[in-house]
């Protein structure tokens, strides 16, 4: 059976495209400055040799590439120079590929008459991914995936398998680019899904996880969140390295980040598939911690609030950093009521806990901005949070009586000791941060505000 048309009995067109050249040799003239494409060309028994002709795509091949890499190198001088050219705009500016182009079409026509040739030889596989590739190069998507099509049928081993199979998904993946308006997607994306799955099925493939995010995306397309969500939780694991198993191309990032627009279109974050799986929480706890970043980024400020809660609902040892994010945007926004629960909350949390470091600095940092925030709300519009914030002040002083922020504790206390009309032990207050820090930046402030209160005998500032 003639090479063009089993293509078009065995790999009919998935969807209807726009007019493409046939599979027949392009009708372009052909160099014949090369020994190699006079005995291409000539009456001698060579000329019928596959081996003749593969070898002449393959430098035509490369001839394609070489002047790819010099239109581009023209069209970046060319995108520089229009930044200072008079009516310039370089976005409108495009390489030139035409030369290049000219040259993709004679490798095709080179790789077809090889394949042509020998169909089943050593190297046909060589000659069909050659002229896929070709057709590929020269924006004819379609062809090429006939011809990648007709490869894995016919040659379902080679060495090309993967690359194939990736292509043709890759085809699927940018139909949005090229297709015309009768374009049948959900074909298009059952297909990709089926292309890249079957990549990912290989345990040794280091493009496993890549694939999968791949497929991910393409049951998002179909409007299958499930499986969409539990394919780019597979991406994640895939891209964690475990012993024994073979390296991978790890796509944990970008399968997170889809996880978040997965959970947030989907709406189901609390039916999530195995949300409550020990084995799975990990993977969902850090999609949820950036999907709560993704609500502040877009200033949806309730959505993160509740992201946030879910995640310091759990028993995990970031529930107290969680719950201080709660506390630092409602800090942030100026909800004082908000503020004032949210630390009662805090605070009955680390009660009797044994913390980590890192719980521990979350509670301070917590406490710390609590109660700046309620002494600025009481000096502005709610005296009645003085007492609030002057027992958040000095249960900082007695957890953490020797972190960095001390003296600005200690100096708020007083202060808010004083505008709340406690003269006595506002002057206690300025005198010990005086005396603890004779030489720190309150030194002259607290000698200011002893004067002012009538010390007896104020410390001297420096």
């Amino acid at each position: 059976m003639p090479f063009c048309l089993l293509l078009s009995v065995a790999c009919a067109p998935k969807a209807p495209a726009a007019a493409s050249p046939e599979l027949a040799a392009p009708s372009v003239e052909l160099d014949a400055r090369t020994a190699l494409e006079a005995t291409a060309r000539g009456d001698s028994p060579a000329a019928a040799r596959p081996d003749v002709r593969l070898a002449l795509g393959e430098a035509w091949a490369r001839e394609a590439e070489r002047r790819e890499l010099d239109a581009l190198g023209r069209h970046i001088a060319a995108y520089d120079a229009c930044f200072d050219t008079p009516d310039c705009v370089p976005a409108f500016l495009e390489p030139d590929l035409g030369d290049a182009g000219i040259a993709w079409r004679r490798a095709g026509a080179r790789f077809r008459q090889a394949l042509e040739l020998d169909p089943d030889g050593e190297r046909a596989a060589d000659a069909a991914y050659g002229l896929a590739w070709s057709w590929r190069a020269l924006g004819e998507d379609r062809l090429a995936d006939a011809v990648l099509c007709w490869l894995l049928m016919r040659h379902p081993e080679s060495a090309y398998r993967r690359d194939a199979l990736l292509l043709r998904g890759e085809f699927d993946w940018s139909a949005y680019d090229h297709a015309p308006e009768a374009y049948d997607y959900a074909a298009a994306w059952s297909h990709g899904i089926e292309m890249y799955g079957a990549v990912a099925a290989d345990p040794e493939e280091p493009l496993r996880a890549f694939a999968r995010y791949r497929e991910g995306w393409f049951w998002y397309s179909t409007g299958e969140y499930g499986r969409s969500i539990d394919t780019f939780k597979e991406a994640v694991d895939e891209s964690s390295p475990r012993p024994g198993a073979a390296p991978v191309v790890p796509m944990q990032g970008e399968a997170l980040q889809a996880l978040v627009k997965d959970y947030a279109d989907a709406g189901a974050i609390d039916e999530g598939p195995c949300f409550g799986a020990p084995a799975a929480r990990p993977v969902i706890e850090q999609m949820l911690a950036r999907l709560a970043d993704t609500y502040v980024e877009q200033g949806k400020w309730d959505q993160a609030i509740e992201t946030w809660r879910r995640l310091a609902s759990g028993d995990g040892a970031d529930r107290l950093t969680y719950e201080a994010h709660i506390l630092e945007l409602y800090v942030a926004l100026g909800r004082t009521d908000e503020v004032v629960a949210e630390t009662a909350r805090l605070r009955a949390w680390a009660e009797g806990v044994p913390l980590t470091p890192a719980q521990d600095e979350a509670l301070e940092h917590g406490l710390r901005e609590s109660a700046f925030t309620l002494h600025r709300a009481a000096r502005a519009h709610r005296p009645d949070l003085y007492p609030a914030a002057l027992a958040l002040y000095a249960e900082h002083q007695a957890r953490w009586p020797g972190v960095r922020n001390t003296p600005a504790i200690a100096w708020g206390r007083a202060v808010a000791l004083e505008e709340s009309g406690d003269r006595a032990a506002a002057r206690g207050a300025y005198a010990a941060l005086l005396t603890s820090a004779p030489n720190g930046m309150y030194a002259r402030d607290c000698a200011a505000a002893l004067a002012r209160l009538g010390a007896p005998s104020a410390p001297s500032a420096p």
